[in-house]
């Protein structure tokens, strides 16, 4: 499957209830935060069946995403310790921005953000008691209490500085990007490290052990001047 000439706005659709059986199959596959990668291919795409089992990884939980085309895709967490096998590489989310489509970039974004919420909610919040996963749609819930857990997306400001007719954009310096910023602030404080402060290079993104890392409920990202002018507000 040539994953860089694909519409995914057409071809992707998204369902939660996997089938008990795909003739096809491709997998995103998450170890504490970052994204594994064959060095078969020039520029990253999802791992078939084949490239998972080769990559000999221990899987501790795996989601379904939904489809494209005919090939059923997934999901997949593997240990937070594992080295990166041989002929695979392990990659952050904010690697991809530029390197890939960006709809299989939002691609890669979902698989993320589900892994990390399955991980972080293994546990009610309010009793403290073992959640399960529902078999009918994405969500968790507590047997005890019975709460209900969801991936969630996390609020944020998106702030547009303008002067007449003119917007203030930021532009990442270190690599060449075809992206342009509003500058954001984030209004999510809980797991950051370094607090509320502006960020110029991504919008909202938080910082762990000196190692960037997107907070990707919380991003936006404008590719188009015209789509920056917009005001927004929450």
């Amino acid at each position: 499957m040539d994953w860089q000439s694909i519409d995914l706005k057409t071809a992707f659709l998204a369902d939660t209830v996997g089938p008990d059986v795909a003739s096809d199959s491709h997998f995103i596959v998450v170890s504490d935060g970052d994204i594994l990668g064959c060095d078969e291919h020039d520029i990253w795409q999802p791992l078939s069946e084949d490239e998972l089992r080769w990559a000999g990884l221990t899987i501790r939980s795996r989601h379904f995403l939904g489809w494209v085309n005919d090939s059923a895709i997934f999901a997949v967490e593997v240990d937070s310790d594992s080295d990166e096998p041989e002929g695979y590489y392990f990659e952050s989310l904010w690697t991809f921005l530029n390197a890939v489509n960006i709809d299989l970039f939002y691609l890669i974004g979902r698989a993320k953000q589900i892994v990390e919420w399955f991980r972080t909610h293994q546990f009610c919040g309010q009793c403290g008691s073992e959640t399960t996963r529902e078999s009918q749609d994405r969500s968790r819930k507590c047997q005890d209490c019975g709460l209900m857990f969801y991936p969630r997306l996390s609020p944020s400001i998106i702030v547009c500085v303008n002067k007449g007719k003119q917007v203030l954009l930021a532009k990442k310096c270190q690599r060449t990007s075809q992206f342009l910023f509003c500058l954001g602030w984030l209004c999510r404080t809980r797991g950051i490290n370094r607090g509320n402060r502006p960020q110029g290079s991504h919008g909202r993104g938080r910082y762990k052990s000196k190692k960037y890392k997107v907070f990707w409920q919380s991003i936006m990202a404008f590719p188009e001047f015209t789509y920056a002018r917009i005001s927004c507000g929450i």
